[in-house]
C-alpha cells in the first residue's frame, strides 16, 4: 500500500477511470424532496422540533445546537439590536444557572468556555451551540439543562443587562470599519421602503445603551417559544438516546402558534438607480449591477429543485467565463463574479460584481455590463454548459463520497442551514442521485434562456464603492456608465483553444529505496532516487481521500531586504497554474470535473504544494504538481492582479489600528 501511494509521486500510477452509475428515471416534478434516511425527526407536544443524526467524526462527543427562528428582522423599532443582545444575556443568568455559574458548569464537564460553547445571531436566526466532550448521561443532562434554560427560563437580571451594555457597545464600535460602513450604507439603499437595511444585527447605539428590560422580555417571550425552535443533535450516540434526552429537557410549556415573521416590505427593483459609497478608510473600489425582489419560497419539490439547478448551471458557466477573462488579462477588474439567491430570507438578490483599483471603476462597470449582455444575447456554448455541469457533478460526487467522514461541526451546520431555509434535510447521496436524474433533461437552450431572464437588468441599481480620496463621483455619472454598457450588443464570445492532456509523455520513473516503518506512529518512510524524503501514513478517518504534501525549503525567511515578498510573488505561479506549453485556462479546463485540488503556497520557511482528492484522481494531481515543480510559468495577468491585491492590502493595513500593529510588531523582535 505504502509503495503504491509513494509511486504516485513518481508519476507511474495508472490513471483510474471513474464510471458513474446509471441514472434512474427522475421523479415527478411535483413530488416532494426526500429527507435524509439517517435523520431522526420528531416534534414534541409543545411544538418544538428535534433533529438527530448519529455521526462519529470525531468519536465520543456530541454537538447540540438550539436554533431559534428569529433574528434582527423581527425586532421592533424600539428593539434594534436586542436579538443579538439577548444572545449575550443567555450566559448571564437563568433559573438553574444564576449569574457567574455558567463558566464553572462548562469547566465541570471538561469544556472550555468560548471554545466548546458559542452562539450567533444574524438577520433571520439565533443559534446556540454546545460541544459536549462525551455522551455520559450526566453530561447530556447538564448540557441540555443549560440549553433548555436558554430556551425557556432566562431571568434577564436588570444589573446583568446594565453590565453587558458596555460589552455590546464596544463590539459595535470595533465593527465600524470602513468596509462595514460602506456595506451598511449600501444595504440601507438597495431595497427602499423595506426594513432590511434598518435591521443590521448589531443594532443602534441608543437602543443598546438605553433599552429597558421590558423590551428584552417582550422579544424573548414573543420569539422564544417552542414552536419557533429546533434542537439539532449530531454525535457519537444512539439517536433514540439523544432524542429521549432532548424530550426530557425540552418538553416544557404549552403549545402556542409559531409567531409570524415580521413583514420586511421588500419590493422588486423598479427603474434605473445608482448608489455611490465613498469612504476614506476603503482602499479599493468595487462596482456591481444589482436588483432585488421579495425572497423566494423554500425549495421543497423536485420541480423547484430542478429550476434551481438550471439557474445554478447558468451562473456557474458565467462565473467560469469571468474567471477565464480575468486569467487572460481581458478585464480591468481584479476579480468578478455573479450570484443570485435569497439573502437572510428577506430578499432575493441578483448581482454581478467586481473589485478593482480606484482608477478603474468606470471601465470595470462597462466590462461587467458588456459581458452580462453578451451572455444574455448569445447564451452559452455547449462546451461552457458541459464544463459547468462537470464542475457541479464533481462537487456533488465528492460530497457524497466524503459525507461519512466530514467533521460533526460541518454536518450540523448543513442541517441548521436547511432548517433555517425551511427546506428538507437531504443527504449528499440523495442530492447526487437527484442531480444525475435531472441533468439529462436540462438543455443548453433552457440554461441560456433562464440566465437571460434572471440577469435581466432592465430594472437595476448600479452600485459603486470608491475611496474618498478618488474625488467625488456622482450617481448620474455611474448611471451613464452602467446604462451605456447595458445598451451595447456585443458579439459572440471567442472560445480559448483547448488542450488534450496535461502531459504528452510521462517522465521516466525513479526508484524507492531504504524503506522503513516507524512502529509507534505507523509512518512508512523511504528515499526517492532523486534525493526526496517521502513519508506515508494510512488514515481511516477521512473516507475516500488522499493528501500529498510536497515541501521545499524556502519562503519568507530566505528573502533579503532587496527581494522581500518574492516568495509569495513566485507562489502566484502555483495559485494560477500555467506552464511553458499550457495556459492557466487550458489547465483549468483539463481539471474540470475532477475531485481534486492542487494548491501551492509560500510560508515562513517553506514552499509547499498540496494535492488532495479522491484516490482515483490523485494521478492527475501528481502530474500537475510535477509540472509546477519543473516547468512553472508566472503569467503576466496573474502577476499584475496579485500586485494590485497586495498594494490594496498594504494600504488597508495603514488604515486599521490592528494592521499597523501587525506591521510594527516584527520590528520589536
Amino acid at each position: 500500500m505504502a509503495r503504491r501511494i509513494l509511486s504516485a509521486l513518481l508519476l507511474i500510477a495508472a490513471l483510474a477511470v471513474f464510471a458513474p452509475r446509471a441514472s434512474a428515471e427522475p421523479p415527478a416534478l411535483n413530488a416532494p424532496l426526500p429527507e435524509a434516511p439517517w435523520l431522526l425527526r420528531g416534534t414534541l407536544d409543545n411544538g418544538l422540533t428535534y433533529l438527530v443524526k448519529r455521526h462519529a467524526q470525531p468519536p465520543g462527543r456530541v454537538l447540540f445546537w438550539l436554533h431559534v427562528d428569529s433574528g434582527s428582522l423581527n425586532e421592533k423599532e424600539s428593539q434594534r439590536g436586542l436579538a443579538h443582545f439577548l444572545e449575550h444575556m443567555a450566559f448571564n443568568g437563568s433559573e438553574n444557572f444564576p449569574p457567574g455559574t455558567v463558566v464553572p458548569l462548562f469547566e465541570s464537564l471538561g469544556m472550555v468556555f468560548g471554545r466548546h460553547q458559542n452562539a450567533f445571531t444574524n438577520f433571520d436566526q439565533t443559534t446556540y451551540q454546545l460541544t459536549l466532550p462525551d455522551t455520559a448521561p450526566a453530561t447530556l443532562d447538564k448540557g441540555l439543562l443549560f440549553l433548555s434554560d436558554v430556551a425557556f427560563r432566562l431571568k434577564l437580571p436588570a444589573d446583568e443587562i446594565e453590565s453587558e451594555r458596555k460589552i455590546i457597545l464596544e463590539e459595535r464600535r470595533r465593527g465600524l470599519s470602513g468596509e462595514r460602513r460602506v456595506s451598511d450604507y449600501i444595504m440601507q439603499r438597495i431595497a427602499p421602503g423595506s426594513i432590511v437595511g434598518d435591521r443590521i444585527t448589531i443594532g443602534l447605539e441608543d437602543v443598546i445603551e438605553h433599552a429597558p428590560r421590558a423590551e428584552f422580555l417582550d422579544y424573548y417571550q414573543t420569539r422564544y417559544v417552542p414552536s419557533n425552535m429546533t434542537v439539532i443533535a449530531v454525535g457519537d450516540a444512539d439517536p433514540a438516546l439523544l432524542a429521549d434526552a432532548i424530550k426530557a429537557k425540552f418538553s416544557v410549556g404549552a403549545k402556542v402558534p409559531k409567531p409570524a415573521q415580521q413583514e420586511c416590505g421588500v419590493k422588486p427593483t423598479q427603474g434605473v438607480h445608482a448608489i455611490v459609497a465613498q469612504e476614506k478608510e476603503v482602499s479599493r473600489a468595487s462596482v456591481s449591477l444589482l436588483k432585488v425582489a421579495p425572497a423566494q419560497a423554500p425549495v421543497t419539490t423536485v420541480g423547484e429543485w430542478r429550476q434551481e439547478l438550471v439557474e445554478r448551471i447558468g451562473t456557474t458557466a458565467f462565473n467560469r467565463r469571468l474567471s477565464e477573462l480575468t486569467a487572460l488579462g481581458k478585464g480591468s477588474y481584479i476579480e468578478a463574479s455573479a450570484r443570485d439567491g435569497n439573502v437572510n430570507r428577506a430578499l432575493r438578490r441578483t448581482e454581478v460584481a467586481a473589485t478593482c483599483d480606484r482608477d478603474s471603476w468606470k471601465k470595470s462597470l462597462a466590462e461587467l455590463g458588456t459581458e452580462v449582455q453578451r451572455a444574455r444575447l448569445h447564451g452559452f456554448t455547449a462546451e461552457e454548459i458541459a464544463n459547468a455541469r462537470k464542475q457541479m457533478e464533481a462537487s456533488s460526487r465528492r460530497a457524497a463520497e466524503t459525507e461519512v467522514s466530514k467533521p460533526d461541526s460541518i454536518i450540523i451546520g448543513q442541517i441548521n442551514q436547511a432548517v433555517n431555509a425551511g427546506e428538507p434535510v437531504m443527504s449528499a447521496q440523495q442530492e447526487l442521485d437527484l442531480g444525475n436524474q435531472l441533468l439529462a433533461g436540462i438543455t443548453e437552450e433552457e440554461v441560456s434562456r433562464s440566465f437571460a431572464q434572471v440577469f435581466d437588468f432592465t430594472n437595476v441599481v448600479f452600485v459603486t464603492s470608491i475611496p474618498a480620496a478618488q474625488g467625488e463621483v456622482t450617481e448620474k455619472e455611474v448611471i451613464e456608465a452602467g446604462a451605456a454598457a447595458l445598451g451595447t450588443k456585443p458579439g459572440v464570445r471567442e472560445a480559448a483553444p483547448l488542450a488534450a492532456a496535461l502531459m504528452e509523455k510521462l517522465p521516466t520513473p525513479g526508484t524507492v529505496g531504504e524503506p522503513e516503518e516507524h512502529v509507534g506512529s505507523s509512518v512508512f518512510s523511504a528515499w526517492l532516487s532523486n534525493g526526496v524524503r517521502a513519508h506515508y501514513r494510512f488514515m481511516d478517518y477521512k473516507h475516500h481521500q488522499v493528501v500529498i504534501a510536497i515541501t521545499l525549503a524556502g519562503g519568507d525567511l530566505l528573502e533579503t531586504a532587496e527581494n522581500r515578498g518574492i516568495a509569495k510573488a513566485a507562489a502566484v505561479a502555483w495559485g494560477q497554474p500555467a506552464t511553458s506549453t499550457l495556459s492557466s485556462t487550458q489547465i483549468n479546463g483539463l481539471m474540470i470535473g475532477r475531485n481534486l485540488a492542487v494548491v501551492g503556497r509560500a510560508e515562513a520557511d517553506t514552499m509547499t504544494i498540496t494535492v488532495s482528492g479522491a484516490p482515483e484522481q490523485i494521478e492527475s494531481g501528481a502530474q500537475l504538481a510535477y509540472l509546477l515543480l519543473t516547468d512553472p510559468k508566472l503569467e503576466a495577468p496573474a502577476f499584475e492582479k496579485w500586485k494590485q491585491r497586495q498594494l490594496i492590502a498594504v494600504e488597508r493595513m495603514g488604515m486599521d489600528p490592528a494592521g499597523v500593529f501587525a506591521r510594527l510588531l516584527p520590528d520589536t523582535i
